[in-house]
Parts: C-alpha cells; sequence; structure tokens
C-alpha cells in the first residue's frame, strides 16, 4: 500500500514527458478515479445506512438524519461533470494539467477514505433486521392514499 501511494506521489510531482500528440495522460485516469470513489463513497453510505448508522453531513441529510439521495447523487454528478468540463474545455494548458491532476488526486483519496469509514461504521453495526411483511387479504388492491377516499 506504501508503495503504491509513493509511486502515485511521484507520477504527480513529476509527470512524464507528454505524447507527441499532447494530450493529457494522467488526467483523465485521476477524473475517473474520483468519480468512481465518490460512486464507492456513495454506496457504502447505502450500506451504513441500512445497518443503522445516519448520515453526519446536513446538507446531504435531513432533519432526523435520514440521507437524501437525490441530493447525494446530483451532488456526486455534478462534481464529476463540472470537472471534466473545466478540465477538457476551459483549462488545456499544460501548468494546470498538474493542479487538475493533484486536486483530482486529492479527491480520490478523501472519497476512497470516507468509504472505508464508511465500511467499518457498518461492519461495526448489527445487521438490520428485514422489514416486516404484512399479508394482503386475497383479492385485496394494495393500500394506496390517493385512492383511499374511494373505498
Amino acid at each position: 500500500m506504501q508503495r503504491c501511494a509513493c509511486v502515485l506521489v511521484l507520477l504527480v510531482l513529476c509527470p512524464p514527458a507528454r505524447p507527441a500528440g499532447g494530450g493529457h495522460w494522467l488526467l483523465r485516469p485521476t477524473l475517473a478515479a474520483a468519480c468512481a470513489a465518490s460512486a464507492w463513497d456513495a454506496a457504502s453510505t447505502r450500506t451504513a445506512i441500512g445497518r443503522g448508522a445516519r448520515e453526519a453531513n446536513g446538507f446531504l441529510a435531513g432533519a432526523a438524519g435520514n440521507p437524501r439521495w437525490g441530493r447525494i447523487t446530483g451532488f456526486n454528478v455534478a462534481a464529476c461533470a463540472g470537472s471534466l468540463v473545466s478540465e477538457e474545455v476551459f483549462f488545456r494548458r499544460r501548468r494546470e494539467d498538474r493542479l487538475w491532476t493533484g486536486l483530482d488526486t486529492g479527491l480520490a483519496a478523501y472519497y476512497s477514505i470516507a468509504a472505508v469509514y464508511d465500511r467499518t461504521v457498518a461492519s461495526a453495526l448489527p445487521p438490520a433486521a428485514p422489514a416486516a411483511v404484512v399479508p394482503r387479504r386475497p383479492g385485496s388492491a394494495p393500500y394506496s392514499p390517493i385512492f383511499s377516499s374511494l373505498r
């Protein structure tokens, strides 16, 4: 693990020359790693929530600590799309490649640490009991508050 981290730090700080056709050789993989790590963080959060944990981030949770999955998903997608557009459209100079590569590497590390923490919390909690299933009478329709006045 330490060897991998050292190699990653060296690649970010001392990138080799670009390919002959130009391009961003390390920029795209680090962006993909950051987006994958944010998806892993969301999945591990879902696992921890399923075992009884509460979301601590007030921006991403309701008043009772229940997560707002739309906000979590929207934030992750917007962050990945915004980084992609910023890196590929607005900032295409070599000097900024190192900045964006470092930023993407930092985000990947942050989301990975958060995901590992969520997995640790989830493993410390007992598995949630399955929801009780209420049997229906044969031939009855499922309850719907919209049509409850029609009964």
